[in-house]
């Protein structure tokens, strides 16, 4: 028997005694398969008066290699057989040797092929293999079942899935398993979502079903649907009607972003710079070292000398620049301009990227190059988060001087998308981190907090540098507040001291609520005698005008005890012992009023 995966050997003659004949002949040589379906067989050779590639392709369901036994062969006849895929002619009357050589060689040229064949199919398979695996890494995947996570954690369904409309109008689901498989009805009413762009429900077979369109540049790509059992006709709620649109929201960006990545797959260097990016951008928790990282990423990437990053302010309608490269400090610190005004302005109203390819020639801002600028091009993008435009980021002169391409754009939209992320991250870190240590009732750090800060003010101070002052404000007569007009009121005059403490003090002081009615302010001062004005500033602050609380006008007064850092006090305890010790002073000299207590061994 031959080896496995070897060619098999096909006797095809006419005459049954030359049939008879050559088998044994092969056989002798282990040549000649007797058993199994040649369909099968992984390569075949075929010897004998009909063997021909063409007669036997269609039964074999490959071209056989083939060795012809023929006589009387004129040279155009053996031109002709060699040229139809014929690999030997030989005479019937061929010399057994010459047979079995012949075949040999037809069996070596078999093999070689069908391994040349084996190897062209592993290729392919891998190459289809590393495709799959590049798609997935890009995060389409992920990202649509994070956006059914979130819909089942925030919306708590049944069910959920996503339908995706195709090119030939079939929807197909994608759900989080088995599981989550979509019940009868959930196609129909995500269809409904998707032909009409528009919210759509249904109730069928006992189940509510409630879609939303996944709208991608006006068209719609299908729909975000969540099944509920129907226990009654479940009303429409508005807050869930706009958080069903955020989470498709969010599978429409995700897509944007999948084709986003699909236009930049041939520029593998790019790819792998912008995860770097991502990587940079998602472990920043501070929003100014975050602004930085993205100008950097977003000048790396487009080649760009110039780049700025301008921010929304919260409440008002302008943007500032919190970062730039290749900006003059000096321009940098002071640039800021008015939504829906100049470039930067207009990207911010309207929401959309801006690619500009001669500044001079564009209609809408047409105007001279100014000199700083070596290229009349550029590309300014929105960064979106999700109340709206939260940034601008813009890149200016091409580092080789060329023009800025429809790639840098496309380069820059995905940077801003991964910025947004980021900077939504930053911030709900850093307001998390801010509830973390601020006491919910006046908005003042929390006594945990000021201890920390204190032992560092203390630690710092020990070490020669910058010293500090401790202020402990005590509410005179707060209880007495509390009894006639009850806690409520208490807590709103607690609001209102805390406020004006705040507003007395610089940014870099800190003011914490100690316990109860009693407040703690560590001034950023080493100068005694201006921190007795800061003091008297606090104390006033509260004692020059009533507060206001459930139509009540309560007037308030505080004491205040201060202590300085000085040497031996060593130990943040002893600074607060000290600090109290004079606010108990104040306390029986009258109250309302402030009292230092230097530092006694």
């Amino acid at each position: 028997m031959s080896e496995v995966g070897a060619p098999l050997v096909l006797v095809v003659d006419s005459d049954s005694v030359v049939r008879a004949m050559l088998c044994d002949l092969l056989a002798a040589q282990d040549l000649h398969e007797f058993v199994g379906d040649p369909a099968a067989a992984a390569s075949v050779v075929a010897v004998g008066d009909q063997a021909s590639p063409a007669a036997l392709a269609g039964r074999l369901g490959q071209s056989p290699e083939c060795v012809l036994l023929r006589d009387a062969v004129s040279p155009d006849e053996m031109a002709e057989l060699l040229a139809s895929g014929v690999s030997h002619v030989l005479p019937r009357t061929s010399p057994p040797a010459l047979i079995v050589a012949a075949v040999s060689r037809a069996r070596h040229v078999a093999q070689l092929r069908a391994d040349a064949d084996r190897a062209a199919q592993a290729q392919r398979t891998l190459v289809m293999e590393s495709l799959a695996a590049a798609t997935e890494n890009i995060g389409l995947v992920g990202a649509l079942e994070a956006v059914l996570r979130a819909a089942c954690v925030v919306l708590s369904p049944v069910r959920c899935a996503l339908w995706l409309a195709g090119r030939d109008g079939e929807m197909a689901p994608i759900t989080l398993g088995a599981s989550h498989a979509p019940s009868p009805g959930h196609e129909a009413v995500a269809r409904l979502a998707q032909e009409t762009s528009a919210p759509a429900r249904g109730v069928t077979a006992g189940k509510l079903f409630e879609a939303h369109p996944i709208v991608l540049d006006e068209r719609c790509e299908g729909a975000l649907c969540l099944e509920y059992e129907a226990t009654g006709d479940r009303p429409a709620d508005a807050d869930d009607t706009e958080t069903i649109a955020v989470i498709a929201g969010h599978a429409a960006g995700a897509i944007r972003r999948d084709r986003l990545f699909a236009d930049l797959r041939s520029s593998s260097v790019t790819i792998q710079s912008l995860f770097e990016v991502g990587l940079a951008m998602a472990s920043e928790t501070s929003p100014q070292r975050l602004f930085e990282v993205i100008v950097d990423s977003a000048s790396r990437i487009c080649g760009a000398e110039r780049c700025s990053l301008m921010v929304r302010e919260r409440h008002v309608a302008v943007l500032r620049m919190r970062a730039s490269r290749g900006i003059p400090s000096n321009v940098a610190r002071s640039a800021q301009v008015t939504v829906g005004e100049g470039i930067a302005g207009s990207v911010a109203e309207s929401g959309e990227a801006l690619f500009i390819a001669d500044i001079e020639a564009d209609l809408r801002f047409g105007r001279p190059n100014a000199q700083q600028y070596r290229s009349s091009s550029l590309v300014c993008v929105p960064v979106r988060l999700r109340d709206g435009v939260a940034g601008v980021l813009c890149v200016t002169n091409k580092t080789d001087g060329s023009a800025f391409t429809a790639n840098d754009l496309n380069l820059m939209t995905l940077l801003a998308s991964q910025a947004a992320v980021a900077i939504d991250n930053a911030e709900r870190y850093q307001d998390l981190n801010e509830r973390a240590i601020t006491d919910g009732l006046t908005g003042v750090y929390l006594r945990r907090y000021f201890d920390e800060c204190l032992a560092k003010a203390t630690e710092t101070a020990s070490a020669g540098a910058r010293g500090f002052v401790l202020l402990m404000v005590d509410v005179d007569h707060f209880k007495k507040v509390n009894d006639n007009y009850g806690h409520p009121v208490g807590d709103i005059v607690l609001r209102g001291v805390a406020a004006r403490l705040k507003a007395a003090v610089r940014d870099d002081d800190l003011v914490a609520r100690y316990g109860g009615e009693e407040f703690a302010v560590i001034l950023s001062l080493g100068d005694v005698e201006k921190a007795k004005v800061v003091a008297e500033r606090v104390r006033s602050s509260v004692a020059e005008s009533p507060i206001h609380a459930d139509h009540h006008d309560i007037a308030v007064t505080v004491s205040v005890g201060m202590a300085a850092y000085e040497a031996g006090l060593d130990d943040p305890g002893m600074v607060v012992t000290v600090a109290d010790a004079a606010l108990y002073r104040a306390k029986s000299m009258g109250r309302n009023r402030v009292v230092y207590a230097p530092f006694e061994e």
